[in-house]
């Protein structure tokens, strides 16, 4: 399309030089009219023309071309003798107006550089640093020290069960605290150990135990040992400050006394 405009503008530039040549057209003599006097505003006007063909011929990279030979009265075609009542300078116009849109279409085929932009690299997202939040989604087991708290907890609301039972004479929920697997400290059998307690705490004056400085101690994942200070008073008998030391094991899912002895007797009163 480029040499096409090429083409054109130029053809459309070489027929308006051709037609009007380098210098102002004048009008053929003839015998019968006489010779129009040519206006001076007309010559400037020519000339301005003239020097702007010259400009346009520059500007498209083209040589000077060398001007035609003037085209006389009795070489144009018949069709232009009626184009010759026109002005002068209407007829430059025109082909300049011409000459320019030739221009615009040469400039318009001329293939433009392609401009290719790279696309920017997408930038990396680091992955988001662990929150402690996250770390503590993971599910957690429960640690031993937790559990051991809890069944320590147990065996002193057994230990206060226990204590209670036997205040109040309560012989059923007293003898409930201990195993069925209970061995008495002096050898007898638990039914000889459970008539003796029976028959003990059927009748008698009230009676008040005080448990104190109690530490529970883990033997096994079934077994708990509990050591404390046991203060008991009943009518006129006293007993102060006995070591006392339970065994407690695990049964049928609830915590029972195995076994049970004093450790030594710091004072005893009647």
């Amino acid at each position: 399309m480029a040499t096409l405009s090429t083409h054109s503008a130029g053809g459309i530039i070489e027929s308006a030089t051709a037609f009007f040549g380098s210098s102002p057209l004048r009008p053929s003599r003839t015998t019968n009219s006489p010779r129009r006097q040519e206006n001076p505003a007309d010559e400037k006007q020519k000339d301005a023309m003239a020097r702007r063909l010259e400009q346009l011929h520059t500007a498209l990279g083209e040589s000077a071309v060398a001007p035609a030979k003037a085209v006389t009265a009795h070489t144009l075609p018949p069709a232009l003798e009626s184009v010759k009542s026109f002005g002068a300078g209407s007829i430059i116009a025109t082909a300049m107006i011409s000459a320019l849109f030739g221009a615009g279409l040469m400039w318009l085929g001329t293939p433009q550089a392609e401009t290719r932009t790279t696309p920017a690299p997408l930038p990396l997202i680091a992955a988001p640093p662990q929150t402690a939040t996250a770390a503590r989604s993971e599910p957690v087991l429960a640690a031993p020290a937790t559990t051991e708290i809890s069944e320590k907890t147990k065996i002193g609301e057994l230990l206060n069960t226990w204590r209670n039972a036997w205040a109040q004479r309560d012989i059923a929920s007293y003898l409930n605290a201990y195993s069925q697997q209970f061995t008495p400290a002096d050898g007898n059998t638990r039914n000889t150990w459970v008539a003796a307690r029976t028959k003990k705490l059927s009748a008698g004056a009230p009676i008040d135990i005080q448990i104190r400085e109690l530490g529970i101690e883990r033997l096994n994942a079934d077994q708990f040992k509990a050591t404390f200070l046991q203060d008991y008073a009943s009518g006129s008998y006293r007993e102060t400050a006995q070591t006392k030391v339970l065994l407690i094991a695990r049964e049928n899912g609830e915590w029972k006394i195995t076994k049970e002895w004093l450790a030594e007797n710091k004072l005893a009163m009647k």
